[in-house]
């Protein structure tokens, strides 16, 4: 197993994670039989929106996993505001990576 790193941002982070979070978004269209329709629907560009709008907040960090190789394996978004209360709004990791 390769050595991961970690780098932490905000909103300056979103475009590049973008790849990934299509991975996740096909894999819930995929396994989803309810919502697999609203998952082919759902855009990053959607979902931007409303990551932003947290951004303004100054609610918003962004994680990402790099491998040695320098590439970018998985992501973790999170939002928080005052008083301690926070969501995990995405995470996905690679599969080899898992």
């Amino acid at each position: 197993m390769s050595e991961i790193k970690y780098i932490t941002g905000d909103q300056h982070l979103l475009d590049r994670i973008h790849p990934l979070w299509e991975k996740l978004n096909q894999h819930h269209q995929s396994t989803s039989t309810h919502f697999a329709d609203g998952f082919a629907n759902f855009s990053f560009e959607i979902r931007k929106v409303y990551l932003l709008e947290e951004a303004a907040k100054g609610a918003l960090q962004i994680d990402i996993a790099i491998d040695d190789t320098g590439k970018d394996v998985g992501y973790c978004i999170s939002t928080a505001i005052p008083r301690g209360k926070g969501e995990l709004e995405s995470i996905y990791v690679e599969n080899d990576c898992r």
